[in-house]
């Protein structure tokens, strides 16, 4: 009983470092999507032929 009540807890430990990492990493991914769309506006302002 005690090995698997251990193992419970090492699970759960694991899950939450994991849900913690994906959130890092997601948040991390959407900065860098805001980024590249900032970049992408720029680009396409200069390549904008002048009339």
């Amino acid at each position: 009983m005690k090995e698997e009540t251990s193992r419970y807890l090492r699970q759960q430990a694991r899950a939450q470092i994991e849900a913690r990492d994906l959130e890092l990493i997601n948040k991390a991914a959407d900065e860098l999507n805001e980024e590249v769309e900032d970049i992408l506006r720029y680009q396409r302002a200069w390549a904008q032929p002048c009339n």
